[in-house]
């Protein structure tokens, strides 16, 4: 039967409109199109997406399609609070989407996804590796560098951030192959930070000439 239902336990679907495009994450894939707003109109173009399988959990896949599926189909919408509402041509309700705030950047407890290589590349953390950042309200910023830990000091004024030379424990790990070089790319780029950014549940730390320097996303 037709009827709206809650996503699947730990899953989310996004929605993020700007400059006439759509983009976000439809369960498993990342998507994009283009959209049209007239009032309270809304037409959604051909979507595209990523190419991922995800197994788990089970019926994320159908969900996907149903959520594509329907956002495809949206013909208004309306916004009540922080509740965005999607209906079709014949004015049934779709979708239904609650906004999400972002993270603090203190008190959350960041993972990185990608840093800059210091190549002119910013590239994924390797995989078998996890390197993350917990920044304090009192000014302090602490993690793993993937294979050792690391402490330093950080100071914000506005979205400009101030990281200082970080200190580290001293181990050597040799593997995954480059785990090293990686720590020493990531400790470089906590030095280059200039700037950052919090969106919904990203956290992007750019350098002086506006490069981006670190990727991190919130832990579930």
């Amino acid at each position: 039967e037709g009827g709206l239902v809650d996503v699947l336990p730990d899953s989310t679907a996004s929605a993020e409109f700007n400059d006439g495009r759509v983009s976000g994450n439809a369960s498993c894939n990342n998507y994009f199109g283009s959209a049209q707003i007239n009032g309270d109109q809304l037409t959604i173009g051909q979507l595209g997406s990523t190419q991922m399988y995800c197994p788990e959990p089970a019926g994320l896949m159908d969900q996907e399609n149903s959520y594509l599926g329907n956002l495809q189909i949206a013909a208004s919408f309306t916004i009540i609070g922080g509740r965005l509402e999607m209906r079709n041509d014949q004015g049934a309700t779709i979708l239904v989407f609650q906004e999400l705030q972002s993270q603090p950047l203190a008190g959350t407890n960041w993972v990185l996804l990608s840093y800059n290589n210091g190549k002119g590349g910013v590239v994924s953390v390797l995989a078998g590796t996890e390197i993350t950042a917990v920044f304090t309200e009192d000014g302090k910023l602490s993690g793993s560098a993937g294979c050792n830990n690391y402490m330093t000091s950080y100071s914000v004024d506005g979205n400009t951030i101030k990281i200082d030379l970080p200190a580290t424990t001293r181990k050597m790990c040799s593997e995954p192959q480059g785990i090293m070089e990686q720590e020493a790319a990531f400790t470089l780029a906590l030095e280059q930070a200039a700037t950052y950014e919090l969106k919904q549940d990203a956290l992007t730390i750019r350098g002086a000439e506006g490069e981006t320097q670190l990727q991190f996303v919130a832990a579930q």
